[in-house]
């Protein structure tokens, strides 16, 4: 069973990101915990009772949102909702570690969006922090499951075999073509594995780019060679170091207009 966890702040681009969640867990047996973050503005004298009615209410708002969206879920798919108070990148990340998420699923932008920023400052809290694959899905994307997917990174260690796992796994799932696009932006950005060893029994189509940043070789190559789904290894190096000083992200970094699944390089050191 695939466990996936997704946050919402009732915004278009949230519920997008839900959709997204429903279309997978379809696929097979899976369960969606649905998670509300919201802030308490404590004053003195406040009551216990009037935290346990805004949970409350807050939990009713997500059955109703459940309930908007349950004709398009099959027997596969199983919503466990939860409503929390508190910091959302925080939260997000102890309810993905608490139930062993596999996947967190997330859209870019919230209520508070920004035509400048490719990452809200939650999402980017919590790619900072994570230790769990992360798929972005992008404001206003029309929802689908993918036919082709790219795969990009700039190095792949021995680890690679255990780093793509996740990966395969959506590949499998959604019976997508596979292309492979390795982006040369120093000279450490070599291969230590055999990209035939880590996807045995599928055909794909591998290419070779220079380019300043990962992201950037992705958007280069997107020019010529539309896709429908990208999954890039989240270096602590490059561009993504950035997240370690600020939670947001600028579309001038990144902007793909596909979801992209940002796969943590090595779990011990995020």
């Amino acid at each position: 069973m695939i466990k996936y966890l997704v946050p919402t702040d009732y915004s278009k681009n949230a519920t997008e990101a839900l959709q997204y969640a429903i279309q997978l867990s379809n696929k097979q047996p899976s369960i969606i915990y649905l998670l509300h973050v919201y802030r308490v503005k404590e004053k003195a004298g406040m009551i216990m009772s009037f935290e346990e009615k805004l949970q409350e209410d807050n939990e009713l708002q997500l059955e109703d949102l459940v309930a908007t969206l349950a004709h398009q879920m099959d027997e596969n798919t199983r919503v466990e909702i939860k409503a929390l108070s508190g910091d959302a990148a925080q939260l997000i990340q102890w309810m993905a570690e608490l139930n062993g998420v596999d996947y967190i699923i997330m859209g870019a932008q919230g209520e508070t969006r920004d035509s400048n920023v490719a990452f809200g400052s939650t999402l980017g809290g919590v790619i900072k922090n994570t230790k769990t694959p992360v798929l972005v899905v992008p404001p206003d994307y029309h929802c689908k499951l993918p036919k082709r997917i790219l795969f990009a990174f700039r190095k792949l260690t021995t680890h690679a075999h255990e780093l793509v796992r996740p990966f395969r796994w959506m590949l499998s799932i959604c019976g997508a073509k596979l292309s492979v696009l390795h982006v040369l932006v120093n000279e450490e950005d070599t291969m230590e594995v055999e990209l035939g060893d880590l996807f045995t029994h599928q055909a794909f189509n591998e290419a070779e780019i220079e380019a300043t940043s990962l992201p950037v070789g992705v958007q280069t190559y997107l020019t010529d060679h539309p896709v429908d789904w990208v999954c890039m290894i989240k270096r602590n190096r490059g561009i993504f170091e950035r997240l370690f000083t600020t939670n947001r992200f600028y579309k001038s970094d990144f902007s793909i207009p596909v979801p992209v699944l940002l796969i943590p390089e090595l779990t011990t050191t995020i």
